[in-house]
């Protein structure tokens, strides 16, 4: 449903006036794959060496953010864990408060989480974000995922949660492109500019 390239195509458009880090938390990403040309940086660091200095040398943090992360149109991104298993014993609370001590000692203007179910404890980080896109279509099985992902908020009283976020049904895009470097380009980098500029995000 394109909520990778959005994600990254969102935080390259608020690089341009903003620091941005960009954090992915999909099961199996396939960035190993698509980030060797385009991107510039330390190579090797992913996410679990970034709890791994949370967990045991939260002091250092800072400054081994700042070696770890790569960067493409000035927006750094620290890649993924290679896969789900590697982060799965994380908590939710765990998470919000990596995201919270990153907040307090980095520079960054702007933390973007592109979310799956992988990730534990999805409810506390939704309820953390302050403006959650969803990604939606109008066929009936993809409007079906929708409803049951409402009715789960519901159920967990997360009406909050619901109030902030953003429905996007994406119009169709013709020419994608393939590169991290060109995603300030083109259709979706036109129809996301003008959905920042909609809110209080640009």
């Amino acid at each position: 449903c394109l909520q990778t390239t959005f994600a990254l195509t969102v935080g390259e458009q608020l690089a341009k006036n903003s620091r941005v880090l960009y954090m992915n938390f999909e099961g199996f990403s396939g960035f190993s794959g698509l980030m060797h040309s385009d991107t510039e940086g330390t190579a090797g660091y992913n996410i679990t060496d970034l709890l791994y200095f949370f967990d045991c040398a939260r002091e250092k943090l800072p400054m081994k953010l700042e070696t770890m992360v790569r960067t493409v149109n000035g927006m750094d991104f620290l890649p993924p864990a290679g896969s789900y298993f590697d982060t799965y014993e994380r908590s939710g609370e765990m998470w919000v408060e990596l995201f919270r001590t990153i907040e307090k000692c980095s520079v960054y203007d702007y933390l973007i989480l592109d979310l799956s179910e992988a990730v534990q404890g999805l409810l506390q980080i939704l309820t953390y974000c302050t403006k959650i896109f969803t990604i939606i279509r109008s066929d009936r099985i993809a409007s079906a995922k929708i409803c049951e992902y409402e009715k789960w908020m519901r159920q967990n009283e997360a009406s909050g949660v619901a109030e902030k976020t953003v429905k996007c049904e994406l119009p169709v895009f013709h020419d994608i492109p393939d590169s991290f470097e060109m995603l300030t380009h083109g259709e979706m980098a036109d129809y996301i500019r003008g959905l920042l500029s909609e809110g209080d995000a640009a």
